[in-house]
């Protein structure tokens, strides 16, 4: 039989992240204290990661843990203990100065953290379990001590085995032993990498790894024991090596990448590394995970899907099809596992002390389904002339079945039609906001609009194979502008309470002013829960606006404005990505630094764009993710943006501002009216 699911639960609660009421000035008030100790401490936590972690537990200790039933002081610590972890994990702070720590004690530092952090999450559960999460985040779960004393044993087997003593694996084996971080795992990745070029043996593969990951060269030589050489391996040790590396790279993963998924189910289901120099790791299964039988098939069906991904949909001869098939697989095994998962995060479920491993599990799966709507996005975004083959309707309804069992479609799967489409689109939104709402506090915005998409009817108006109708498409944009509004109005909230506290904390300890700005919009779009829903909402916005004729705009940016007079209208082709220079662009030679509202009128607007000064208004073709750099700026900068789905209304912008024309420009709560001034 079919196993019954529990529903996500409904959770409301008085935090700093989610309500903006009076606790907000008393969470202001108590971080205040906490950010002192951050500043006094971190000539002692810049020693090594050890240090830094024994110092994030006292800071919980002192400050989260005062006062258990004081919601505002325990707010105040897990901002203020994520942000100073942040700032470390963006390499802004130092993590290692004149000491050499060994990774056991990494691990067993690391471990003393995180047990405070859970003690802080029981105590006050479910206010602050958005800080917790993301401080979790941060951190990864801890590998005991074992673990981290592998780290430095097995590095000794891989030379060993495959003969590599002296140059980079030399360099590369004292690092580890003295200096071992986060670092570590690219390192060891990027020398995978080399050593899969064999028999060309190209080293250019491992400097571009290394900087692609932030690895600079610069950085590889400020170690205590720094790293110099680069590979020079023969085609015979690249073969010895690298199954050796892989494994090595499993082994640091499980002590500095503990949100990595695979890491985290080898955790809840138990694993155990052979005896090396009389070390031996066993990791027990957690009992409640690994009882339920259809909960482990999940988790490893995720597991071997992700295995095989990188060489599957890394084919240039893979399609959108294949794209979006292994996507929404994915995410409904994740969501599947999230669900089972969700009475052990909030502590109703018993899972034998084992709660932070769970929790990491639970933080990598909502990862998965992230990355899988991020897929389908793209997908949808990139293949459309593929996307109109009828096998779309076969290969995706077939993975819906299998997978989610929501709905019945195999009646009629040889045609592909507009209401198919439809439902591919509202099946993946539905797994993000459910996705969303098991991570949110409160999360009843996300539950309404998940039971306005679960009652949405099918969309046919008649027979199966006809267009969703009319009024389907105007139930969904219903639900689409709820979800975009709560997706909006939750990310402000964060930034408005976190960006502060890391701008003081940065500044107070030399960190780069651009990169404390960016920190906390960085963090909105890749680990907040709302970003799978986020991915998805352009293509379900561009399907809804077609099907019920809804005008031309969409609003991704509200402003802080109500109408615009005689505005200047400015013509480019491209908003720039973030750091690009727009000198050449005609909002810079008509003066775009001024204190002039003009209104930009740009064909393509990227996710990683700046708005110049003096824009007051960005008018675009693009469809803009509501979560984007872009869009996040702007809404804390009051500025509109707003989608056109006119090309006539678009072209018409577009030859006014060519001409030097001006606008009035008016904002409603869903739409934009715009009169070009003769």
């Amino acid at each position: 039989g079919k196993e019954a699911l529990e529903p996500c639960v409904e959770r409301r609660c008085d935090s700093a992240l989610s309500a903006p009421n009076d606790h907000d000035s008393r969470v202001s008030e108590h971080g205040r204290e906490a950010e002192r100790f951050v500043f006094q401490s971190e000539g002692n936590a810049r020693r090594s990661l050890m240090h830094r972690y024994k110092l994030g537990k006292e800071l919980l200790e002192r400050y989260a843990r005062a006062d258990a039933a004081d919601a505002a002081r325990r707010d105040a610590a897990l901002l203020v203990l994520l942000a100073w972890l942040r700032l470390a994990a963006t390499r802004q702070l130092t993590w290692n100065h004149n000491y050499n720590v060994k990774p056991r004690e990494i691990s067993a530092a690391q471990s003393e953290l995180l047990a405070a952090v859970e003690r802080t999450a029981r105590e006050g559960f479910p206010v602050g379990i958005p800080g917790v999460r993301a401080i979790l985040g941060s951190l990864g779960a801890a590998a005991d001590s074992n673990a981290g004393q592998r780290v430095r044993d097995e590095i000794l087997h891989v030379q060993r085995v495959s003969g590599l003593r002296g140059g980079v694996m030399e360099e590369f084996h004292q690092h580890l032993h003295n200096n071992a971080s986060p670092d570590s795992v690219v390192i060891c990745e990027a020398l995978a990498a080399y050593a899969r070029t064999a028999p060309n043996m190209d080293p250019s593969v491992y400097w571009r790894y290394l900087e692609t990951h932030g690895v600079t060269r610069a950085r590889l030589l400020s170690y205590d024991r720094p790293i110099r050489s680069g590979p020079d391996f023969s085609a015979e040790q690249c073969v010895k090596v690298l199954p050796l590396l892989v494994e090595y790279g499993r082994a640091l993963r499980q002590v500095f990448a503990g949100g990595d998924a695979e890491c985290a189910v080898q955790r809840v289901l138990g694993y155990s590394a052979p005896l090396l120099k009389g070390n031996r790791v066993e990791v027990a299964p957690v009992c409640a995970i690994s009882g339920n039988a259809r909960l482990v098939a999940d988790l490893n069906q995720v597991v071997s899907a992700l295995r095989r991904k990188s060489d599957a949909l890394g084919s240039a001869s893979v399609g959108a099809l294949e794209q979006l098939a292994f996507a929404v697989g994915v995410a409904c095994l994740a969501l599947r596992c999230r669900l089972r998962l969700q009475r052990m995060c909030s502590f109703e479920d018993d899972c034998g002390g084992r709660w932070l491993d769970v929790m990491s599990l639970d933080l990598a799966l909502e990862q998965v389904i992230a990355t899988c709507a991020a897929d389908t996005a793209r997908a949808l975004r990139e293949h459309r002339s593929e996307l109109s083959d009828r096998r779309v309707a076969i290969v995706i309804t077939d993975m819906l079945d299998i997978a989610v069992e929501r709905r019945a479609l195999r009646e009629h799967r040889s045609e592909l039609s507009d209401r198919r489409v439809a439902i591919v689109i509202t099946d993946m939104l539905d797994i993000a906001v459910e996705s969303a709402a098991l991570s949110t506090v409160p999360n009843t915005e996300f539950l309404i609009c998940l039971r306005q998409l679960r009652a949405m009817p099918s969309g046919s108006s008649g027979a199966d194979e006809s267009p969703p109708s009319a009024d389907w498409a105007l139930r969904l944009n219903a639900t689409i502008q709820r979800l975009n509004s709560a997706l909006g109005t939750e990310t402000t909230r964060f930034i408005n309470a976190f960006a502060p506290v890391l701008a003081r904390i940065g500044q107070e300890l030399g960190c780069d002013k651009d990169v404390c700005l960016l920190i906390p919009e960085d963090h909105v779009r890749s680990a907040y829960a709302g970003a799978a829903a986020a991915h998805l909402i352009p293509n379900a916005v561009e399907l809804t606006r077609s099907l019920a004729d809804l005008g031309p705009w969409q609003i991704v940016s509200r402003g802080e404005f109500a109408r615009l007079e005689h505005a200047p209208l400015v013509m480019i082709d491209e908003l720039l990505l973030n750091g690009d220079d727009t000198s050449g662009t005609s909002a810079s030679r008509d003066g775009a630094t001024a204190n002039v509202s003009r209104i930009m009128i740009v064909n393509v607007v990227h996710g990683e764009a700046d708005i110049p000064a003096g824009i007051a208004a960005v008018l675009t073709r693009s469809s803009v993710d509501v979560l984007s750099h872009v869009a996040v700026r702007a809404r804390n900068e009051g500025k509109l943006i707003a989608t056109c789905f006119d090309e006539n209304v678009f072209a018409t912008l577009c030859q006014s501002a060519r001409n030097g024309g001006a606008a009035n420009l008016t904002v409603s709560a869903t739409s934009v009216e715009i009169d070009i001034l003769k």
